[in-house]
């Protein structure tokens, strides 16, 4: 199963500085002496981070497997801020169960992924010995408050998860059914459909949909856009019915939908081979940056490929609000580059994560024998070019996967690992999860260092807030409130009525997260809040 986006609530700087590779502040694993893997990750309040993935392991970290070890847990763990583990807890039943994907939610957190047990943890399978779309809500100690199972009869698997405005979820899931939960498939079952759930605060069906074609497509990437909409990209084969442009292959299909479900605008993006995405991120221009791997020049790929012998090279590109192409750029060596995730930085770039055997070009660094893969994360500027590049491993396997940024301006990666040397310090047993903190390369303001959220310099309450937000200290110049989210997008500015000390904002339509507030003219920072559903 392919990563997952990662949405995230952390407090974040609002302007970039250039500099050298960040240094690795920790590394750790986690696992027993079975194969363990770790996917998405967030940046979690208070400066800790929670990370999922799937294990076989009921030994070291790994203590509540379900079933043997000859099939796979979903697993989430929670660090602290210096990478100790808090907790890890197994999920599923006693056939395969694993997690592509978790998010911030209130209370805890929401993750997704595909099972196919009918037993332990897992309720209302459809289907025999099929996959269903898995969504679970853990508390803050993991602990599960609620599941569903969703699809039909033949595999379907959820590979992204958003909060939603209104306090609910939407997920993306690759789906090869056309009953049960499922309707409106494109050609045969035989290939696979993007299929979209929104789903209440407490997991039940609001609506669903399917996009495609009669060709294989599946979707790896999700965001939630600024103006309550979505955006989707994923691999397509098909030139059909909801899909046009195709260049060859499979192509990464990009599409928007309201928040109803309706089709926006679509389009295809790739060369005449076979083009594999994974992820997409909002910038701050309220545009779009999307990783993916490319097998050829050709196309709208038209910076040099560099793969060797037909090798992947990593593909990012960035869309305009419209989703017309700004920008694209190949990144790589003359081995095997592949892209996992990509997330947005303040300064209209992005950080990149993958794995790579690559050790030339715009590869340096590479642990021990190419033949093996390090994991590779890459710093882009606005306009794609590369500001650093960072090999971490060792000589054995390693990949990187999913990626968060943390309050101080660093960032958090998870992935896997078979490596005991480089950076890596051990290893349990045949692949153990992995996650690396990189240290600060960002300029936070000296008031958000501290590495909590939230981070108050005035009063705001409540804190968090849902609806309305009181701040209690406005300076006597101010003019107005401007109120910035994680990016640093203005997202909403009220003007100061009178003399009063303390105002009043109302929030309802703020989607949940992290918020800064700053005061007109001077632009002086008054704090941070958290933006909750409930």
């Amino acid at each position: 199963m392919k990563s997952c986006i990662i949405l995230i609530a952390s407090c974040l700087c609002l302007s970039v500085d250039v500099r050298a590779q960040p240094k690795i502040d920790w590394s750790v694993t986690f696992g027993g002496s079975h194969s363990d893997d770790g996917y998405g990750i967030v940046s979690t309040p208070g400066g800790g981070y929670v990370f999922t993935g799937f294990s076989f392991s009921n030994d070291g970290d790994v203590k509540d497997h379900h079933g043997t070890t000859s099939t796979d847990d979903c697993i989430a763990g929670k660090l602290d801020a210096s990478g100790n583990l808090v907790w890890l807890h197994s999920f599923g039943g006693t056939a395969d169960d694993a997690a592509a994907c978790i998010i911030l939610a209130p209370g805890g957190y929401v993750f997704c992924g595909g099972t196919k047990s009918t037993d332990g943890d897992v309720h209302g399978l459809h289907g025999t010995d099929s996959t269903d779309a898995w969504v679970v809500k853990l508390d803050t100690n993991g602990k599960i408050l609620w599941q569903h199972c969703y699809g039909g009869s033949l595999n379907d698997d959820a590979l992204r998860i958003v909060a939603t405005g209104d306090g609910g979820y939407l997920f993306a899931a690759r789906s090869y059914s056309n009953d049960g939960d499922v309707t409106g498939h494109h050609g045969s079952t035989d290939s696979s459909d993007y299929w979209v759930v929104k789903i209440d605060s407490i997991g039940t069906i609001q609506w669903e949909k399917s996009y495609g074609g009669t060709g294989d497509d599946a979707p790896f990437g999700l965001t939630r856009t600024d103006d309550n909409a979505y955006v989707l990209c994923g691999d397509a084969t098909s030139n059909d019915d909801d899909v046009s442009g195709n260049h060859g292959g499979s192509d990464i299909w990009v599409l928007k939908i309201d928040d109803t479900g309706k089709i926006l605008w679509e389009n295809s993006f790739g060369s005449p081979g076979n083009d594999d995405n994974n992820s997409v991120t909002l910038t701050t221009d309220g545009g779009y940056i999307v990783g993916g791997s490319v097998y050829y020049s050709g196309g709208n790929v038209t910076t040099p490929h560099y793969g060797h012998n037909d090798e992947y090279d990593i593909w990012v590109f960035k869309l305009a609000r419209d989703g017309r192409l700004v920008w694209q750029n190949s990144l790589g060596g003359t081995g095997r580059d592949y892209e996992q995730d990509v997330h947005a930085t303040p300064d209209g770039g992005c950080l990149v994560s993958g794995y790579t055997t690559s050790d030339d070009i715009d590869v340096s660094g590479h642990h021990g024998d190419t033949s093996n893969y390090d994991g590779w994360v890459v710093k882009l500027d606005s306009t794609g070019s590369i500001e650093w590049q960072k090999c971490l491993g060792g000589t054995q396997l390693d990949g990187l996967t999913g990626i968060a940024l943390t309050s101080d301006g660093g960032c958090v990666i998870a992935g896997n690992t078979r490596s005991s040397d480089g950076d890596v310090m051990k290893n349990q047993g045949n692949g153990d999860a992995w996650v690396v903190r990189l240290a600060s390369f960002l300029t936070t303001p000296p008031e958000l260092v501290s590495g909590t959220v939230p981070s108050t310099i005035t009063s705001l309450f409540p804190n968090p807030a849902i609806a309305q937000l009181t701040i209690g200290e406005i300076p006597a110049a101010c003019t107005s409130i401007d109120v910035y989210d994680v990016l640093g997008r203005r997202v909403m500015t009220v003007p100061r009525e009178g003399t009063n000390a303390a105002m009043t904002l109302d929030i309802p339509d703020l989607p949940q997260g992290c918020y800064f507030i700053r005061a007109t003219p001077d632009n002086a920072m008054l704090g941070s809040f958290l933006k909750s559903v409930e």
